[in-house]
């Protein structure tokens, strides 16, 4: 029998989504982290042709508007042994935002939150978009807005997760039953983009310093969700801004590059494997 463990990937534009998964497809063909791959997947092309541009010192291109690519990767876990197939939806920064906007989803995203057994909410420190205080309301609109009117601003980041997780708590209750405590990874994306000071705090200081709506949802909803905060970095640096450190890069290992950090026993926690947030989620224990 094959597990089809659908993993949900939710965030705005820019927060790393794509780049993450091309990013895990070649550590999980290193064979050395947490989740190895298995048999080839279905998707090979894909997964090869952003590796490519990855490795060769390029970003993986943004998903296009209006795309639902599921993308099938069968697995096997490091510690347990498990086996099955990874099943994670590649959509649009702008579709999560619109699902938000319009308060529904279609036939794709149902089916997938249907079989979810847990999800990746990213969020990235340069696109992180604070709520607009009543002062910077009336500096650009002239009056206070009135609820409901349009606003040329983007929405809060953490007005749109905190609505998701609700969204995703709700449909999970009706499929899988308020028993079901599903476990959720918060990524914040570009970690290496933070100053030494920031990275310093770890990310579950990061969250509740930047983020206090999301925080606060997560301290009151721990019988709904068990949830863990990692910040990530798929190569380590920038390969956009900073040339020496793409050459660097470039003539280094680029198959081993990257990140991630974690909280244990009380301070951040830096390794290699970039996996280990979806390994997480999948049921391994990592401290």
């Amino acid at each position: 029998m094959i597990d089809n463990s659908v993993l949900l990937l939710i965030g705005g534009p820019e927060t790393g989504k794509t780049n993450y998964i091309i990013r895990l497809w070649l550590a999980m063909c290193t064979g050395k982290g947490y989740l190895r791959k298995d048999i080839l997947p279905e998707q090979l092309d894909y997964l090869e042709a952003g590796a490519h541009m990855l490795l060769g010192g390029q970003f993986a291109g943004r998903t296009p508007r209006d795309t639902f690519t599921k993308i099938e990767v069968p697995f096997q876990l490091a510690d347990t042994g498990k086996k099955g197939r990874l099943v994670v939806p590649d959509v649009s920064g702008e579709d999560c935002v619109r699902v938000y906007t319009n308060r529904e989803w279609d036939s794709d995203w149902e089916g997938c939150v249907s079989e979810c057994v847990g999800c990746l909410v990213f969020l990235r420190e340069n696109v992180l978009y604070a709520p607009l205080s009543w002062n910077e309301v009336t500096e650009l609109y002239g009056v206070v807005q009135a609820q409901g009117e349009e606003a040329d601003q983007p929405i809060p980041t953490q007005v749109l997760l905190v609505e998701w997780l609700q969204f995703l708590r709700y449909a999970l209750d009706d499929v899988r039953g308020r028993s079901f405590v599903p476990r959720i990874a918060i990524i914040i994306a570009a970690w290496d983009e933070l100053g030494d000071e920031v990275a310093e705090l770890g990310p579950d200081v990061f969250i509740e310093c930047h983020t206090p709506l999301l925080c606060h949802f997560i301290e009151t909803n721990r019988d709904r969700f068990e949830v863990r905060i990692f910040g990530t970095s798929v190569v380590g640096g920038d390969l956009l801004q900073d040339s020496g450190f793409r050459e660097q890069y470039l003539v280094g290992n680029p198959r081993e590059s990257g990140y991630v950090v974690y909280a244990s026993e009380g301070s951040p926690k830096k390794l290699k494997d970039i996996s280990i947030p979806l390994a997480w989620v999948l049921g391994s224990s990592i401290d």
